[in-house]
C-alpha cells in the first residue's frame, strides 16, 4: 500500500453510523441504569461547617452593631490572654494559626464522619 493510497483512504469521508438496533439497545441500557441508580443527595453534613462559620460571623456582626460591650470585652480579654501567653514564646501568630487550623479540621472531621468510621485500625476492629 503506497502513501497515496493511505492518504486517499484517510481523506475520504466515509460515514459510519450505528445500526438502529444497536442505538436502541444502548439507549435501553442507559435508561435502565438511570432508573436503578439512586439520585445523589446534597452533602449537607459537608456544608455544615461553612454554614456554622457564616452564622458565627453574622452573630458577631450583630453583636458589634448592637453594641453589646460586655460580650465584646470578654472576648477581647480572652484573646489578649492567649496572645500574651503566645508572645512570651515569640510564636503568637504561628500558635494561633495552628490552633485555629486544628480546631477547624477537628470540627469538620467530627461533623462529616460516617457512623461506621472509627479511629481504630481495621485490624483492631475485627
Amino acid at each position: 500500500m503506497s502513501p497515496d493510497d493511505i492518504h486517499r483512504i484517510l481523506a475520504s469521508e466515509i460515514r459510519i453510523a450505528p445500526s438502529p438496533v444497536f442505538a436502541a439497545s444502548v439507549m435501553r441500557a442507559v435508561e435502565q441504569e438511570k432508573r436503578t441508580l439512586p439520585s445523589l443527595a446534597f452533602p449537607w453534613r459537608h456544608a455544615l461547617p461553612g454554614w456554622l462559620a457564616l452564622l458565627a460571623c453574622l452573630i458577631g456582626g450583630g453583636v458589634g452593631i448592637t453594641g453589646d460591650v460586655a460580650w465584646v470585652q470578654a472576648l477581647e480579654a480572652s484573646v489578649t490572654t492567649v496572645s500574651e501567653n503566645a508572645s512570651a514564646l515569640q510564636f503568637e501568630w504561628i500558635a494561633l494559626s495552628v490552633l485555629v487550623t486544628m480546631a477547624s479540621l477537628l470540627i469538620a472531621n467530627i461533623l462529616t464522619r460516617k457512623p461506621s468510621q472509627s479511629w481504630e485500625p481495621a485490624a483492631a476492629r475485627r
